[in-house]
């Protein structure tokens, strides 16, 4: 609630500043033209020709004012595009739409404006006083005033933008993913999910944004389909950003965070979730790939796949939870180890076998299994060929150097060696 007061203050806010800024433009034609008008006649006992040489002064005095609230409006316009954490994507692509493109003179109307008025005053004062001593020292006084104040103007526009851009830089150039895996749904206040741990699925969701601040995250995929029975029409993924909205707790802005609403198990989450980033991230490469999972005991797994898919030297894993925090206690610890276990034997990191598409079919609610994966498979043929390939064959050194060729491709896209030789400290 607080957020959206926020927001609402802040779109008020830029209301007001762009009355000020008309505002203060119609007083600024208001007052030149008459300055212009009294300083043209003559009046017996008020020397009028001094009001010439003011036209400019009072010119650029309201040119302060404009540029101030010019600069107040980009700035909330700034903010709002780049660095709002709860504004909605389509405010904040209409923000950048908007920004590039802008009226091509509405930065120069006013130095303009300023500009025709000194030109005319100058012209006024030459024809009517025949002393030009004053004219030759106020003009190009005036005029250095005139363009210095544009300069300081434009000069303060263009550093609140290279502000903006530094701090997005490493976003346009590389995009560092972190995968938040699904463990049920959030609505009205309840956690829906087949196991006991609310309370841990809640702090995972809670402490994401602490871990993309610590190890610099550009961009979070929230990752999970529709599992749950009670919230059919609800998937995880999107559930994860309704909670950040709530608690005001969003990791990233709004336009960095993608919903992969397909995947429905730990294998899915890392593929699928960076098959939505490279959907979302254009050509933009993908430097680091982190996996946020509510249980340390998922380690071993998580990177066995990546591994698998050839992305091991920049992959992290951050699990929240140990097994003595679980509602089944060691159990479930043993139960993960019994289970990856088995997955390595049979060489099945991709979850590919009939048991495992018999558990994701009986996890999918309210959608149709069988053509759930079509999209995807269309945008990432050559991936998805190699999947059907292991499906059928089995897993061999050859198949999976052509299924690691086939991800970096398609879906990493790597970054250029010069950008992924810059490795933070982690």
């Amino acid at each position: 609630m607080r957020t959206e007061e926020f927001l609402q203050n802040l779109y008020e806010e830029k209301l007001k500043h762009k009355e000020h800024r008309m505002s203060f433009v119609v007083q600024k034609l208001l007052f030149t033209i008459g300055l212009f008008g009294l300083g043209s006649i003559t009046i017996p006992t008020i020397n009028s020709d001094l009001l010439l040489y003011l036209i400019p002064f009072v010119a650029l005095a309201y040119d302060l004012y404009i540029y101030a609230e010019d600069f107040k409006i980009k700035r909330i316009g700034i903010f709002i595009r780049n660095q709002s954490l709860t504004a909605s994507a389509d405010e904040q692509h209409w923000e950048q739409w908007v920004a590039q493109r802008r009226e091509p003179l509405a930065a120069t109307a006013s130095f303009l404006l300023t500009l025709v008025a000194l030109c005319a005053a100058a012209l006024a004062i030459y024809f009517k006083i025949s002393d030009h001593i004053g004219l030759v020292i106020w003009l190009p006084i005036s005029l250095a005033f005139t363009v210095a104040l544009f300069y300081f103007g434009r000069k303060q526009s263009l550093n609140l933008k290279e502000d903006s851009s530094r701090q997005t830089l490493r976003t346009q150039n590389y995009a560092d993913i972190l995968i938040v895996c699904g463990q049920g749904t959030w609505q009205d206040g309840s956690f829906y999910t087949e196991f006991a741990d609310r309370d841990v699925y809640l702090k995972h969701l809670s402490t994401v944004k602490q871990i993309v601040q610590e190890f610099a995250y550009t961009h979070v995929v929230c990752s999970g389909g529709y599992t749950q029975s009670r919230t059919p029409q609800l998937s995880e993924a999107r559930s994860m950003q309704k909670f950040w909205i709530e608690t005001n707790n969003m990791p990233v802005p709004t336009q960095h965070v993608f919903l992969d609403e397909l995947s429905l198990d730990s294998a899915e989450n890392i593929y699928l979730g960076l098959m939505t980033a490279r959907t979302n991230l254009g050509k933009t490469p993908i430097r680091r790939v982190g996996i946020c999972a509510a249980w340390k005991f998922k380690k071993a797994r998580f990177n066995a796949l990546a591994k698998e898919l050839g992305i091991l030297e920049h992959f992290y894993f951050h699990g929240l939870a140990s097994a003595d925090e679980a509602e089944a206690g060691e159990r479930a610890a043993q139960e993960e180890s019994a289970q990856f276990q088995k997955i390595s034997v049979s060489n099945d990191y991709f979850l590919l076998t009939d048991e495992w598409a018999r558990k994701r079919q009986h996890r999918l609610q309210g959608r149709e299994y069988d053509h759930r994966l079509d999209e995807p498979r269309q945008q990432f043929p050559e991936f998805f060929g190699v999947l059907d390939t292991i499906k059928q064959n089995g897993m061999s050194e050859e198949t999976r150097q052509v299924l690691q060729h086939s991800f970096a491709q398609e879906i990493i896209q790597h970054a250029s060696p010069d950008i992924a030789s810059h490795q933070l400290e982690l």
